[in-house]
């Protein structure tokens, strides 16, 4: 049970670290590293499920940590109160549609 949780709060700071770093490096906000972790960690589950890594009790909730569909919800909503209508659209509608194409191209490998 250790090594669960664990692996979750590594993902989560993973995710944030993910966030701050591309935010710094496009100078947008955070939502854009959001959309990356989703990303990544689709992708991650989906070499689990054709047991790349095998079925692996740390790698899941890693990628369960790193990914936050919540978090990919709220920075849009967030990007339109800012004013930022077009960012706000186009990454709620990128995130779902990145997040599969991630995870089916991972169980293609």
């Amino acid at each position: 049970m250790t090594g669960f949780v664990v692996a979750c709060a590594v993902g989560c700071l993973l995710r944030y670290a993910l966030e701050v770093l591309v935010s710094s490096l496009i100078g947008h906000d955070r939502i854009w590293g959001t959309l990356g972790a989703n990303v990544i960690g689709c992708g991650m589950v989906g070499l689990v499920f054709v047991g790349i890594f095998g079925h692996s009790s740390t790698l899941v909730p890693l990628c369960g940590g790193l990914t936050s569909f919540s978090s990919a919800f709220a920075g849009p909503l967030q990007s339109w109160h800012a004013g930022h209508d077009r960012q706000g659209t186009l990454v709620l509608v990128a995130t779902p549609i990145l997040c599969l194409a991630a995870f089916v191209a991972a169980t293609l490998i």
